[in-house]
């Protein structure tokens, strides 16, 4: 248990700063409970499963749980660009680790070497 809580507690603490900087950089109030409200809208879209990824859902709830902090066109742009930027990081990271497991950036190739491995038994 000690090594799984140690991790996820770490992975807690890295969401919520990148949350926090993430809000600084786009001019809105970066405090920790700014970062927790995001944490938690972020959440409550997933379990509310009216759209892939909860993409809408999300902004309606930071728009609305930020009402007359900022505006909404801010709200929105924050949410939208800070989903955007972690989408991008996560595929390069995802692509990275595919080409460091598979020892190439070909995957075509090791997919038509792996097929033709499984034909041959």
């Amino acid at each position: 248990m000690r090594g799984v809580v140690t991790w996820q507690l770490l992975s807690w603490v890295f969401r919520l700063a990148s949350v926090y900087w993430f809000l600084r950089a786009f001019d809105l109030v970066g405090n920790l409970h700014n970062s927790l409200a995001v944490l938690v809208v972020q959440g409550i879209s997933t379990i509310l499963p009216f759209t892939p990824g909860g993409v809408g859902t999300e902004q309606a709830l930071i728009a609305y749980v930020f009402r007359g902090q900022a505006p909404a066109a801010e709200l929105l742009s924050f949410s939208v660009g800070m989903k955007l930027a972690i989408i991008i990081v996560n595929a390069a990271l995802g692509f990275t680790a595919i080409a460091i497991m598979l020892k190439t950036f070909r995957w075509r190739d090791h997919v038509r070497r792996e097929e033709g491995l499984a034909e041959e038994t």
